[in-house]
């Protein structure tokens, strides 16, 4: 019996010292899980930095892209506006349109009498077609002068 007894202190003995090392550990575990208020104010002016940081770059990215395009669009305006019709009749030229306001190109499809509308840098006129002063074929060329021939190219011959 006293060996009995024995042996159930020492399994007592080890049960109560399991028990009181598990809810040591427990213990422990669950003050690492605890949240103090230091700690939270701590991670929420970290992430709070972190934020501003990060919109600044945000802006400053915005600002550069719409700068970027403000860019483009002005190129392309200009473009736009050298490849226009418009930017031809400023340097002199003129367009002139037929009775359905359509271009025209060529001068021999357009009938003596036909109301045309001149449309220059300015404005607009109207005329009425007369009827064909140039002559075909386009203008003429001046013939070249020739040269006037000396006594010294006179003798020389040909060189080939």
């Amino acid at each position: 019996v006293d060996a009995g007894r024995d042996r159930l202190e020492t399994v007592s003995r080890r049960r109560e010292q399991t028990m009181s090392t598990g809810l040591q550990r427990l213990s422990d575990r669950l003050s690492a899980l605890r949240l103090s208020a230091t700690a939270l104010s701590s991670n929420v002016d970290a992430g709070r930095s972190g934020l501003t940081v990060l919109r600044q770059r945000l802006d400053l990215s915005i600002d550069m892209r719409l700068e970027r395009y403000s860019v483009r669009i002005a190129q392309s305006d200009r473009l736009m506006h050298t490849l226009s019709h418009q930017s031809v009749l400023e340097r002199g030229f003129a367009l002139v349109r037929g009775e359905n306001d359509l271009p025209l190109t060529r001068a021999a499809g357009i009938a003596r009498g036909t109301a045309l509308s001149i449309e220059f840098a300015d404005g607009r006129v109207g005329a009425i077609a007369s009827g064909n002063d140039a002559p075909p074929g386009g203008p003429k060329k001046k013939p070249r002068k020739s040269k006037p021939s000396t006594e010294k190219d006179a003798g020389q011959g040909s060189l080939f």
